[in-house]
C-alpha cells in the first residue's frame, strides 16, 4: 500500500484521481498516522473480501467467525401498530 502525505495528496490531487481510476490504492497520512484510505469504486466492488481481511489484520474490525443467515424472518406481535402510535405522537 502506498501512503502520500495530506499536503501532497491535496497539491495533487487530479493526479491521485486519475490513479485511483486506474486501479491504485493510497493511505493518506497526516503527521505520519492514517487517515483515510483511497481507492476507486470498482476496487470496492469487486474486492469487498480482501478489503475486509486487510482492515481486519489492522486491527479496525473483528470479522465474524462462521456464516450468518441475513434472512429475514417475520416476527409475530400482538397490540397496536408502531405506526398508529407514531402518527398520533406526532400531532
Amino acid at each position: 500500500m502506498v501512503y502520500v502525505g495530506i499536503r501532497e495528496f491535496k497539491n495533487k490531487l487530479s493526479q491521485y484521481v486519475r490513479k485511483v481510476k486506474r486501479g491504485e490504492m493510497f493511505i493518506v497520512t497526516e503527521h505520519g498516522k492514517p487517515v483515510a484510505r483511497l481507492m476507486g469504486e470498482d476496487a470496492v466492488a469487486s474486492n469487498k473480501d480482501k478489503i475486509l481481511n486487510l482492515i481486519a489484520q489492522e486491527g479496525l474490525v473483528e470479522l465474524p467467525k462462521g456464516n450468518i443467515d441475513f434472512t429475514s424472518k417475520p416476527v409475530a406481535a400482538s397490540g397496536r401498530l408502531a405506526s398508529l402510535w407514531i402518527r398520533e405522537n406526532r400531532r
